[in-house]
């Protein structure tokens, strides 16, 4: 995919094997692919929950509210899939903290964040203990009362290949307050000589927001 500067216009539409478009970033040309849809469990769940935000945001929210989250926002700049940067809409950020916070199993807000990001773990290991189980070496430990940890993990590699941060799945939350180790259980069964890469970074329960991640590394040997 890559950003496009039309000299006349917008480009729509599909012309051989490419697809023209526009996003929030702006326009964009990408290879012309037939769509997939696996529907993983996953996937309905996040969709279920994408379905039941935008719902709130129409019918459970005050229009203060609502404005609120528009003004919030406006000063959340992220990272745009073609890594250029973008700013949500107050839609797109109520339902993207709410996701995450239901994802973790906590509650709902109706109000933005007023704290920051929360500090990032400050060094991560994991150990791939047993075939679906990869125990998480953390610090600081025990991490805050009202954080959990949240780790991604690539699939298992039996090459040379490196997968970065968008190309892993997620393994899940931590408890609330979570002392090292914490023992994880991972969604792919590990052989042993796979190597996995893992992502790991502080949720803050309250706001549904990430610290920076941390990286790691492991090839399975138990």
């Amino acid at each position: 995919m890559a950003i496009i500067q039309p000299i006349l216009g917008s480009l729509r539409g599909s012309i051989g094997n490419n697809t023209f478009s526009h996003n929030r970033g702006g326009d964009y040309v990408r290879r012309r692919v037939a769509p997939t849809n696996p529907n993983s469990t996953r996937q309905q769940t996040m969709r279920a929950l994408l379905s039941t935000y935008a719902s709130a945001w129409s019918l459970g929210l005050l229009p203060a509210q609502r404005e609120a989250w528009n003004t919030w926002a406006g000063q959340q700049a992220k990272e745009g899939p073609l890594g250029n940067s973008i700013n949500l809409t107050g839609i797109n950020s109520f339902i993207w903290c709410n996701t995450h916070i239901a994802d973790a199993g906590d509650a709902q807000i109706n109000i933005p964040p007023a704290e920051v990001a929360p500090v990032a773990l400050t060094s991560l290991t994991v150990d791939i203990s047993a075939a679906a189980v990869a125990d998480v070496t953390h610090a600081p430990s025990p991490i805050n009362a009202d954080e959990r940890i949240v780790m991604f993990m690539s699939l298992p590699q039996s090459g040379a290949a490196e997968p970065n941060f968008k190309q892993c799945r997620i393994v899940g939350y931590s408890d609330l307050g979570q002392t090292s180790p914490w023992a994880a259980t991972i969604p792919f069964t590990v052989q042993v000589a796979q190597k996995v890469i893992f992502f790991a970074a502080i949720y803050h329960s309250l706001t549904g927001l990430f610290s920076q991640f941390l990286r790691a590394v492991d090839t399975a040997d138990y």
